[in-house]
């Protein structure tokens, strides 16, 4: 059976001009499925749930976790009122993502995350977030490329020698696109930074001891036409079956039911980013 993941999805309410639906709707971008189908994997779009027994009810069925981008998180669960320059908060997913993080982690279920997905896993575990690098913490860099811009390559990262983001990618100095204008400030519990960008923005964040959590402040799965951020989505799902297989040995995952082809085939704790 192929390996499923759990894809968390935005949500468009009811009025705006893009929902196909006079409920509102939630949805995952395309370049996200077209990853998952590439490594052999198949996406599982997760609804908005807070009730704990749930969303554990979810992670039953899913092998690996996939936080993906999108609008701003909520900035009450790190302790800070919404600043004026955030206008695209989703409360609700904000609450799923970080119940499905903890409980992912509780289990040891490998996690991905892109942007926005990296800002989830920092808050989780206690940290907080620069609510908008313009005003809170100027850059040279433009951190928010407009749409046209969204596959582009836009700076360099630093990677940190050594770390899994180093061993998966391969490389110390890496291109990436950029899109996004909240960024890591405090850093949550036993986060390890793993990339940074030139002005010093938390770029990589990682949580060691786990088979697999890495996280990134770009869009990989844009960038498929580089063999860097293919390989992410490469080890993740070699993780993901390892995970899985293991998980089938000791008795504790019953096979998810459902239906799928057969496959022939150092940071110190409260750390805080430059201002």
């Amino acid at each position: 059976m192929k390996p499923v993941i759990g894809l968390t999805s935005n949500y468009i309410a009811p009025g705006d001009e893009r929902c196909p639906s006079r409920s509102g709707a939630y949805y995952i971008n395309r370049s996200y499925v077209l990853q998952m189908q590439r490594v052999g994997a198949l996406p599982l779009n997760l609804p908005h749930v807070t009730d704990a027994e749930e969303l554990s009810l979810l992670l039953d069925r899913i092998d690996g976790l996939l936080l993906t981008g999108g609008k701003d998180l909520d900035p009450s669960h790190y302790g800070e009122e919404l600043h004026p320059t955030c206008d695209r908060i989703d409360s609700e997913r904000t609450a799923c993502d970080i119940g499905l993080t903890l409980m992912a982690i509780e289990r040891r279920i490998p996690i991905l995350g892109t942007c926005l997905g990296m800002q989830t896993l920092n808050v989780a575990l206690g940290g907080s977030l620069w609510q908008d690098i313009p005003s809170q913490c100027p850059s040279d860099i433009n951190h928010r490329r407009p749409g046209p811009e969204y596959a582009m390559l836009a700076h360099p990262v630093e990677v940190v020698e050594g770390s899994h983001l180093h061993r998966i990618v391969g490389h110390t100095r890496l291109e990436v696109n950029s899109t996004h204008h909240q960024a890591v400030r405090r850093i949550g519990r036993d986060l390890v930074v793993t990339a940074r960008a030139p002005d010093g923005i938390v770029e990589g964040l990682e949580l060691p001891g786990l088979p697999f959590c890495v996280t990134v402040q770009w869009h990989p799965e844009s960038l498929g036409a580089y063999e860097p951020h293919r390989a992410l989505f490469d080890r993740f799902l070699h993780a993901v079956r390892h995970h899985r297989d293991r998980s089938a040995a000791a008795g504790h995952r019953p096979p998810c039911p459902l239906p799928g082809p057969t496959l022939t085939g150092r940071r110190r704790r409260g750390e805080v980013a430059p201002e």
